[in-house]
Protein backbone atom coordinates (compact mmCIF):
# COMPACT_ATOMS: atom_id res chain seq x y z
CA UNK A 1 0.00 0.00 0.00
CA UNK A 2 1.44 3.36 -1.03
CA UNK A 3 0.70 6.22 1.35
CA UNK A 4 1.44 9.91 0.76
CA UNK A 5 1.48 11.80 4.06
CA UNK A 6 0.98 15.54 4.34
CA UNK A 7 2.42 17.39 7.32
CA UNK A 8 2.86 21.17 7.51
CA UNK A 9 6.22 21.93 9.11
CA UNK A 10 8.28 18.82 9.84
CA UNK A 11 8.87 20.10 13.36
CA UNK A 12 8.65 18.59 16.84
CA UNK A 13 5.09 19.56 17.67
CA UNK A 14 2.62 17.02 19.04
CA UNK A 15 0.77 16.11 15.84
CA UNK A 16 3.91 15.77 13.79
CA UNK A 17 5.67 13.71 16.47
CA UNK A 18 2.74 11.29 16.38
CA UNK A 19 3.01 11.02 12.60
CA UNK A 20 6.79 10.60 12.84
CA UNK A 21 6.40 7.65 15.24
CA UNK A 22 3.75 6.03 13.03
CA UNK A 23 5.96 6.29 9.94
CA UNK A 24 9.06 5.11 11.78
CA UNK A 25 7.34 2.00 13.15
CA UNK A 26 5.05 1.09 10.25
CA UNK A 27 5.37 -2.36 8.71
CA UNK A 28 7.69 -1.87 5.73
CA UNK A 29 6.47 -5.11 4.15
CA UNK A 30 3.01 -3.58 3.94
CA UNK A 31 3.56 0.13 3.32
CA UNK A 32 5.57 2.26 0.97
CA UNK A 33 5.56 5.81 2.31
CA UNK A 34 6.32 9.34 1.23
CA UNK A 35 5.92 12.65 3.08
CA UNK A 36 5.11 16.04 1.56
CA UNK A 37 6.06 18.82 3.92
CA UNK A 38 5.53 22.56 3.59
CA UNK A 39 8.76 23.37 5.42
CA UNK A 40 12.12 21.69 5.78
CA UNK A 41 11.88 21.19 9.54
CA UNK A 42 14.38 19.25 11.64
CA UNK A 43 11.96 16.35 12.19
CA UNK A 44 11.35 16.05 8.46
CA UNK A 45 15.06 15.53 7.96
CA UNK A 46 15.23 12.63 10.43
CA UNK A 47 12.64 10.45 8.69
CA UNK A 48 13.77 6.88 7.86
CA UNK A 49 15.91 6.68 4.74
CA UNK A 50 13.39 4.52 2.87
CA UNK A 51 10.65 7.17 3.18
CA UNK A 52 10.57 9.49 0.19
CA UNK A 53 10.55 13.16 1.13
CA UNK A 54 9.04 16.01 -0.83
CA UNK A 55 10.06 19.34 0.74
CA UNK A 56 7.47 21.49 -1.01
CA UNK A 57 8.27 25.03 -0.02
CA UNK A 58 5.28 27.24 0.62
CA UNK A 59 3.66 29.57 -1.86
CA UNK A 60 0.60 31.36 -0.50
CA UNK A 61 -0.33 30.78 3.16
CA UNK A 62 -3.53 29.03 4.14
CA UNK A 63 -5.13 31.30 6.69
CA UNK A 64 -7.03 28.65 8.60
CA UNK A 65 -7.10 27.93 12.34
CA UNK A 66 -3.47 28.89 12.85
CA UNK A 67 -4.33 32.45 11.84
CA UNK A 68 -5.63 32.83 15.40
CA UNK A 69 -2.12 32.23 16.68
CA UNK A 70 -0.26 34.36 14.14
CA UNK A 71 0.99 31.23 12.37
CA UNK A 72 0.62 30.51 8.68
CA UNK A 73 0.24 27.03 7.28
CA UNK A 74 2.42 26.49 4.22
CA UNK A 75 0.26 26.03 1.16
CA UNK A 76 0.88 23.50 -1.60
CA UNK A 77 -0.61 24.65 -4.89
CA UNK A 78 -2.88 22.42 -6.97
CA UNK A 79 -0.33 21.92 -9.80
CA UNK A 80 2.26 20.80 -7.25
CA UNK A 81 -0.24 18.41 -5.64
CA UNK A 82 -0.99 16.95 -9.06
CA UNK A 83 2.73 16.54 -9.73
CA UNK A 84 3.31 14.83 -6.35
CA UNK A 85 0.44 12.44 -6.92
CA UNK A 86 1.70 11.49 -10.38
CA UNK A 87 5.28 11.04 -9.19
CA UNK A 88 4.53 8.82 -6.19
CA UNK A 89 1.25 7.24 -7.37
CA UNK A 90 -0.15 6.70 -3.87
CA UNK A 91 -3.14 4.51 -3.09
CA UNK A 92 -4.23 6.93 -0.38
CA UNK A 93 -3.44 10.39 0.95
CA UNK A 94 -2.91 10.77 4.69
CA UNK A 95 -3.62 14.35 5.84
CA UNK A 96 -2.28 14.81 9.36
CA UNK A 97 -4.75 17.50 10.45
CA UNK A 98 -8.30 18.61 9.70
CA UNK A 99 -7.23 22.22 9.24
CA UNK A 100 -6.05 21.66 5.69
CA UNK A 101 -9.36 21.78 3.82
CA UNK A 102 -7.42 22.90 0.74
CA UNK A 103 -5.74 19.48 0.55
CA UNK A 104 -9.03 17.70 1.07
CA UNK A 105 -10.70 19.82 -1.65
CA UNK A 106 -8.05 18.66 -4.13
CA UNK A 107 -8.61 15.04 -3.08
CA UNK A 108 -12.37 15.44 -3.54
CA UNK A 109 -12.02 17.06 -6.95
CA UNK A 110 -9.67 14.33 -8.16
CA UNK A 111 -11.37 11.41 -6.40
CA UNK A 112 -8.28 10.53 -4.40
CA UNK A 113 -8.76 8.18 -1.45
CA UNK A 114 -8.02 10.01 1.75
CA UNK A 115 -7.40 9.44 5.47
CA UNK A 116 -7.55 12.39 7.86
CA UNK A 117 -5.86 12.32 11.24
CA UNK A 118 -7.57 14.78 13.58
CA UNK A 119 -5.69 16.43 16.44
CA UNK A 120 -8.12 19.35 16.79
CA UNK A 121 -11.09 20.34 18.94
CA UNK A 122 -13.89 22.78 18.18
CA UNK A 123 -11.57 25.77 18.55
CA UNK A 124 -10.49 25.12 14.96
CA UNK A 125 -13.95 25.30 13.45
CA UNK A 126 -14.55 29.08 13.22
CA UNK A 127 -11.81 29.32 10.59
CA UNK A 128 -13.39 26.81 8.22
CA UNK A 129 -16.50 27.26 6.11
CA UNK A 130 -19.58 25.05 6.38
CA UNK A 131 -18.76 23.53 3.01
CA UNK A 132 -15.22 22.70 4.08
CA UNK A 133 -16.48 21.09 7.27
CA UNK A 134 -19.07 19.12 5.32
CA UNK A 135 -16.29 17.68 3.15
CA UNK A 136 -14.26 16.78 6.25
CA UNK A 137 -17.25 14.93 7.70
CA UNK A 138 -18.40 13.25 4.49
CA UNK A 139 -15.44 12.53 2.23
CA UNK A 140 -12.45 10.83 3.92
CA UNK A 141 -12.51 7.06 3.69
CA UNK A 142 -11.29 7.03 7.29
CA UNK A 143 -10.82 9.56 10.08
CA UNK A 144 -8.42 8.77 12.90
CA UNK A 145 -8.73 10.94 16.01
CA UNK A 146 -6.01 11.37 18.63
CA UNK A 147 -8.51 11.06 21.49
CA UNK A 148 -12.18 10.52 22.20
CA UNK A 149 -12.42 14.28 22.77
CA UNK A 150 -11.22 14.90 19.22
CA UNK A 151 -13.49 12.18 17.84
CA UNK A 152 -16.56 13.42 19.69
CA UNK A 153 -16.53 16.90 18.13
CA UNK A 154 -16.65 15.24 14.70
CA UNK A 155 -19.37 12.84 15.80
CA UNK A 156 -21.49 15.81 16.84
CA UNK A 157 -21.15 17.09 13.27
CA UNK A 158 -22.36 13.79 11.87
CA UNK A 159 -19.30 11.58 11.36
CA UNK A 160 -20.50 8.38 13.03
CA UNK A 161 -18.90 5.69 10.86
CA UNK A 162 -15.33 4.97 9.80
CA UNK A 163 -13.94 7.06 12.63
CA UNK A 164 -11.44 5.50 15.01
CA UNK A 165 -9.35 6.64 17.97
CA UNK A 166 -5.61 6.07 18.04
CA UNK A 167 -4.21 8.01 20.96
CA UNK A 168 -1.26 10.34 20.84
CA UNK A 169 1.98 8.65 21.75
CA UNK A 170 5.50 9.19 23.01
CA UNK A 171 8.57 7.03 22.41
CA UNK A 172 9.18 6.45 26.10
CA UNK A 173 12.52 4.77 25.45
CA UNK A 174 13.73 8.26 24.49
CA UNK A 175 12.49 9.87 27.71
CA UNK A 176 15.87 9.48 29.35
CA UNK A 177 17.39 11.77 31.96
CA UNK A 178 20.86 11.95 33.43
CA UNK A 179 20.83 11.16 37.13
CA UNK A 180 22.97 14.12 38.20
CA UNK A 181 21.56 16.69 35.77
CA UNK A 182 18.48 17.60 37.84
CA UNK A 183 20.48 19.06 40.73
CA UNK A 184 22.94 20.72 38.34
CA UNK A 185 20.23 22.38 36.25
CA UNK A 186 18.32 23.56 39.31
CA UNK A 187 21.46 25.28 40.55
CA UNK A 188 22.02 26.73 37.08
CA UNK A 189 18.47 28.14 37.12
CA UNK A 190 18.86 29.54 40.63
CA UNK A 191 16.40 27.09 42.19
CA UNK A 192 17.03 25.90 45.73
CA UNK A 193 17.08 22.17 46.38
CA UNK A 194 13.94 22.30 48.58
CA UNK A 195 11.89 24.59 46.28
CA UNK A 196 8.84 23.14 44.50
CA UNK A 197 8.99 23.60 40.71
CA UNK A 198 5.97 23.59 38.38
CA UNK A 199 6.50 23.03 34.67
CA UNK A 200 4.48 23.68 31.52
CA UNK A 201 5.49 22.90 27.95
CA UNK A 202 4.14 24.13 24.63
CA UNK A 203 4.12 26.93 22.11
CA UNK A 204 3.65 30.54 23.18
CA UNK A 205 0.09 31.10 22.05
CA UNK A 206 -3.32 32.08 23.34
CA UNK A 207 -4.59 28.52 23.57
CA UNK A 208 -1.67 27.15 25.62
CA UNK A 209 -2.26 30.32 27.64
CA UNK A 210 1.13 31.45 28.86
CA UNK A 211 -0.62 34.54 30.28
CA UNK A 212 -2.66 32.25 32.53
CA UNK A 213 0.58 30.51 33.52
CA UNK A 214 2.07 33.83 34.63
CA UNK A 215 -1.05 34.85 36.52
CA UNK A 216 -1.26 31.47 38.26
CA UNK A 217 2.42 31.77 39.18
CA UNK A 218 1.85 35.26 40.56
CA UNK A 219 -1.03 34.15 42.77
CA UNK A 220 0.63 30.96 43.99
CA UNK A 221 3.82 32.83 44.86
CA UNK A 222 1.82 35.10 47.16
CA UNK A 223 0.91 32.00 49.17
CA UNK A 224 3.96 29.82 48.56
CA UNK A 225 6.98 32.08 48.02
CA UNK A 226 9.40 29.18 47.75
CA UNK A 227 8.03 28.06 44.38
CA UNK A 228 9.49 28.22 40.89
CA UNK A 229 8.05 27.82 37.40
CA UNK A 230 9.56 26.73 34.10
CA UNK A 231 8.08 26.83 30.58
CA UNK A 232 9.61 24.64 27.87
CA UNK A 233 9.05 25.37 24.20
CA UNK A 234 7.63 28.38 22.44
CA UNK A 235 9.27 30.84 20.14
CA UNK A 236 10.11 34.47 19.72
CA UNK A 237 6.97 36.43 18.92
CA UNK A 238 4.96 39.34 20.28
CA UNK A 239 3.00 37.03 22.57
CA UNK A 240 6.20 35.63 24.13
CA UNK A 241 7.42 39.20 24.63
CA UNK A 242 4.16 40.06 26.34
CA UNK A 243 4.22 37.17 28.81
CA UNK A 244 7.83 37.82 29.72
CA UNK A 245 7.14 41.53 30.26
CA UNK A 246 4.04 40.65 32.28
CA UNK A 247 6.17 38.56 34.62
CA UNK A 248 8.56 41.53 34.99
CA UNK A 249 5.70 43.91 35.72
CA UNK A 250 4.35 41.55 38.39
CA UNK A 251 7.81 41.27 39.95
CA UNK A 252 8.12 37.50 39.51
CA UNK A 253 10.47 37.24 36.53
CA UNK A 254 13.16 35.68 38.74
CA UNK A 255 10.74 32.82 39.54
CA UNK A 256 9.79 31.92 35.96
CA UNK A 257 12.33 30.45 33.54
CA UNK A 258 11.35 30.64 29.86
CA UNK A 259 13.56 27.85 28.52
CA UNK A 260 12.56 27.91 24.85
CA UNK A 261 12.64 24.94 22.52
CA UNK A 262 15.03 22.20 23.62
CA UNK A 263 16.18 19.09 21.76
CA UNK A 264 18.71 16.72 23.32
CA UNK A 265 18.33 18.14 26.84
CA UNK A 266 14.54 18.61 26.79
CA UNK A 267 13.81 15.81 29.24
CA UNK A 268 16.61 16.85 31.57
CA UNK A 269 14.99 20.28 31.87
CA UNK A 270 11.50 18.82 32.24
CA UNK A 271 12.85 16.60 35.00
CA UNK A 272 13.84 19.72 36.94
CA UNK A 273 10.16 20.05 37.88
CA UNK A 274 8.27 18.44 40.75
CA UNK A 275 4.84 18.86 39.17
CA UNK A 276 3.24 19.66 35.83
CA UNK A 277 0.49 22.24 35.37
CA UNK A 278 -1.47 22.30 32.11
CA UNK A 279 -2.95 25.75 31.47
CA UNK A 280 -4.34 25.09 27.96
CA UNK A 281 -7.85 26.20 27.13
CA UNK A 282 -8.26 23.31 24.67
CA UNK A 283 -5.95 20.33 24.22
CA UNK A 284 -7.08 17.19 22.44
CA UNK A 285 -4.34 14.98 23.90
CA UNK A 286 -1.17 16.80 25.00
CA UNK A 287 1.87 14.55 24.70
CA UNK A 288 3.74 16.35 27.45
CA UNK A 289 1.35 14.92 30.05
CA UNK A 290 2.56 11.44 29.02
CA UNK A 291 6.15 12.57 29.41
CA UNK A 292 5.49 14.16 32.80
CA UNK A 293 3.71 11.05 34.07
CA UNK A 294 6.54 8.84 32.85
CA UNK A 295 8.95 11.02 34.83
CA UNK A 296 6.81 10.48 37.91
CA UNK A 297 5.23 13.94 38.21
CA UNK A 298 1.76 14.80 39.48
CA UNK A 299 -0.37 16.68 36.95
CA UNK A 300 -2.82 19.49 37.60
CA UNK A 301 -4.91 20.66 34.67
CA UNK A 302 -7.97 22.50 33.51
CA UNK A 303 -10.56 20.17 32.00
CA UNK A 304 -9.33 21.08 28.54
CA UNK A 305 -10.04 17.92 26.53
CA UNK A 306 -8.00 14.73 26.36
CA UNK A 307 -6.39 15.07 29.79
CA UNK A 308 -9.55 13.57 31.34
CA UNK A 309 -9.00 10.43 29.26
CA UNK A 310 -5.44 10.14 30.55
CA UNK A 311 -5.48 10.90 34.27
CA UNK A 312 -6.38 8.20 36.77
CA UNK A 313 -6.78 8.32 40.53
CA UNK A 314 -3.37 8.84 42.05
CA UNK A 315 -1.99 10.91 39.17
CA UNK A 316 -3.10 14.46 40.01
CA UNK A 317 -6.20 16.60 39.66
CA UNK A 318 -8.46 18.16 37.00
CA UNK A 319 -10.49 21.31 37.64
CA UNK A 320 -13.17 23.15 35.71
CA UNK A 321 -11.75 25.02 32.73
CA UNK A 322 -10.80 28.60 33.56
CA UNK A 323 -11.38 28.19 37.32
CA UNK A 324 -8.11 29.72 38.49
CA UNK A 325 -9.00 29.53 42.19
CA UNK A 326 -9.61 25.78 41.95
CA UNK A 327 -6.46 25.24 39.88
CA UNK A 328 -4.28 27.01 42.46
CA UNK A 329 -5.96 25.14 45.29
CA UNK A 330 -5.25 21.85 43.52
CA UNK A 331 -1.60 22.84 43.10
CA UNK A 332 -1.37 23.71 46.79
CA UNK A 333 -2.81 20.34 47.77
CA UNK A 334 -0.19 18.60 45.62
CA UNK A 335 2.59 20.64 47.20
CA UNK A 336 1.33 19.89 50.70
CA UNK A 337 1.01 16.16 50.00
CA UNK A 338 -2.74 16.28 50.62
CA UNK A 339 -3.65 14.80 47.23
CA UNK A 340 -2.94 11.10 46.82
CA UNK A 341 -0.23 10.62 44.25
CA UNK A 342 1.64 7.46 43.29
CA UNK A 343 4.45 7.83 40.79
CA UNK A 344 4.17 4.15 39.83
CA UNK A 345 0.51 4.60 38.88
CA UNK A 346 1.59 7.54 36.71
CA UNK A 347 4.38 5.59 35.04
CA UNK A 348 2.16 2.59 34.34
CA UNK A 349 -0.46 4.85 32.79
CA UNK A 350 2.14 6.55 30.62
CA UNK A 351 3.17 3.11 29.34
CA UNK A 352 -0.30 2.73 27.76
CA UNK A 353 0.69 5.52 25.37
CA UNK A 354 4.16 4.31 24.52
CA UNK A 355 4.80 4.45 20.77
CA UNK A 356 4.95 0.65 20.28
CA UNK A 357 1.52 0.27 21.90
CA UNK A 358 -0.29 2.98 19.96
CA UNK A 359 1.49 2.20 16.68
CA UNK A 360 0.22 -1.38 17.00
CA UNK A 361 -3.26 0.11 17.40
CA UNK A 362 -2.71 2.18 14.24
CA UNK A 363 -1.62 -0.91 12.30
CA UNK A 364 -4.76 -2.70 13.48
CA UNK A 365 -6.94 0.16 12.20
CA UNK A 366 -5.19 0.11 8.84
CA UNK A 367 -5.72 -3.64 8.47
CA UNK A 368 -9.39 -3.23 9.38
CA UNK A 369 -10.14 -0.60 6.74
CA UNK A 370 -7.51 -1.25 4.10
CA UNK A 371 -7.08 -5.00 3.96
CA UNK A 372 -4.32 -6.15 1.66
Amino acid sequence: MRMLFFSPYGRRNGAEMVLYNIIRRADRARYEMAVACGEDGDLFNTLPADVRRFPVMASLPVRAYHRAHAKLLPNISNPVLTMLHRRFKPDVWYINTIIRPDLLRHAVQNRISCIMHSHELEMAFPFMSKQQMSEIIDYPQLIIACSEAAANVLRVLGRTERIEVCYGMVELANVAVEANRRAHLRRELGIAEHSFVWAMSGSHDVNKDAVMFVRVANELLRRKPDTHFIWLGGGENAYSLYVEQLSHRLGISDRIAWLGARTDDYYDYLNVADGFVLTSKYDSFPLVMIEAAHLGMPIVSFDSGGVREFLRDGMGDIVVGGDVVSLIAAMERIMAGETFFDSEIARRRAADFDAPVQCARWESIMRQYFAA
